[in-house]
């Protein structure tokens, strides 16, 4: 009876932990109101400020995707909209590695923050977001 409860118990929480099975990136603390891409590999996460350029808080993120960079940026324009961020985006070739790259550079208040898609030579993606709070 003991072992059934402690199963069921297990159970329950792995299923709350994988998001009862939803498609959700899971990894370190998210960057504040810039969601994570839903299939990445998270390769780094740092958190710390830089006080000298007057932030207070500083967030970046690096992760991969198998998903193309083109998936990848119209996830984020579409992200950026919907939290509200404002600023430009770029599209351009990356020297001398033959593939591209989108960088968003954006605002929100004291905010700033900036998203790089880079294109993988086997497809996939880089993304490294950035998030800087004064």
């Amino acid at each position: 009876m003991h072992n059934i409860r402690f199963h069921l118990i297990f159970v329950t929480l792995l299923a709350l932990n994988l998001g009862c099975g939803t498609n959700r990136a899971t990894g370190p603390d998210p960057v504040p109101e810039l969601p994570y891409y839903p299939t990445v590999k998270h390769t780094s996460y740092t958190r710390g400020s830089d006080p000298n350029q007057g932030f207070s808080k500083t967030v970046r993120a690096e992760m991969l995707t198998s998903d193309s960079y083109l998936k990848v940026g119209k996830f984020y324009a579409e992200a950026i909209e919907q939290y509200g961020w404002t600023g430009e985006v770029t599209m351009q070739p990356v020297p001398d590695k033959g593939v591209m790259k989108h960088t968003f550079n954006l605002s929100k208040g004291s905010s700033v923050a900036k998203i790089e898609i880079e294109q993988r030579d086997d497809g996939g993606a880089n993304i490294i977001i950035e998030r800087k709070d004064k």
